[in-house]
């Protein structure tokens, strides 16, 4: 849980997730830059995405690479901008 940000509501999410196909969540990769405050940020994440059945695996990528794969023409899931954390 990341202080300062709305509570989740596993059961709605569940539910939207079950009406969109997904009775049983799904599993995906997030592109991330091996920057710490990227990485930091993709662990959150993944970590409030799991409950509701949503696998993240990160795929941690040094700028060039990560750059080349956002900006190319391969879509993905990515975590482009670094956003402050709540204190």
């Amino acid at each position: 849980k990341a202080p300062g940000y709305a509570k989740s509501d596993l059961e709605a999410s569940k539910k939207l997730l079950a009406e969109a196909g997904f009775t049983s969540g799904f599993k995906t990769d997030m592109l991330v830059r091996a920057v710490t405050a990227h990485q930091d940020l993709a662990v959150l994440v993944k970590d409030a995405l799991a409950p509701a059945g949503i696998t993240v695996d990160l795929n941690v990528q040094e700028t060039a690479v990560f750059n080349g794969k956002t900006f190319g023409n391969t879509p993905t899931l990515d975590l482009t901008f670094p956003m402050p954390l709540p204190q």
